[in-house]
């Protein structure tokens, strides 16, 4: 028989009621939506985009960037879908299917009415941007930005190899030249 203290005992099951009671509570998800119309316009880019416009500007070569709208949502992980409306008649469904690997997992589905156009699965690292170039609207085209975060993952720190961008190597001195 093993004996062990009262004090000991009562922080063990305490512990384990804890540990038990976080395994089993479902983790939220916050998504945010904006709809961008992108165009060649030279107007440069909206000032709401500021968080994003590098990422825009560094992915896609329009010279004008317009929120069209910016939407948020909540839900769980492998929890309900949640709805999305999108320029143009289109509907954004995103599904979280719950944490692997530090990163969010959603299925991603996007319809034009009845009719499915896109279905894909997608890990996120959390507070991170999915862009999604689009279809022609207006006079330009609509990039979808999908952000997803979680408070539990929060807390824990990225994986090593993304938590920061790979560095380019530096070029080497070029020799000097002498007379």
């Amino acid at each position: 028989m093993i004996r062990c203290p009262l004090s000991l005992a009562i922080l063990m099951i305490l512990a384990s009621a804890s540990w038990a009671a976080a395994k089993g509570r479902p983790c939220a998800i916050a998504l945010r939506v904006s709809s961008v119309l992108a165009a060649n316009t030279n107007r440069g880019t909206d000032a709401r985009l500021t968080p994003i416009s590098h990422q825009l500007e560094s992915v896609f070569s329009y010279t004008t960037y317009r929120l069209l709208s910016s939407q948020q949502g909540h839900t769980s992980c492998a929890g309900k879908p949640v709805l999305f409306t999108l320029p143009g008649g289109r509907l954004l469904h995103i599904e979280p299917r719950g944490i692997e690997g530090g990163m969010i997992s959603m299925r991603l589905s996007i319809f034009h009415g009845k009719t499915l156009m896109v279905a894909t699965d997608v890990k996120l690292n959390n507070q991170g941007v999915l862009m999604v170039g689009g279809p022609r609207y207006r006079k330009g085209a609509v990039i979808t930005a999908i952000r997803a975060e979680s408070p539990e993952l929060a807390a824990q720190p990225a994986p090593a190899a993304l938590a920061q961008p790979p560095r380019a190597a530096a070029p080497a001195a070029a020799p000097a030249l002498t007379h």
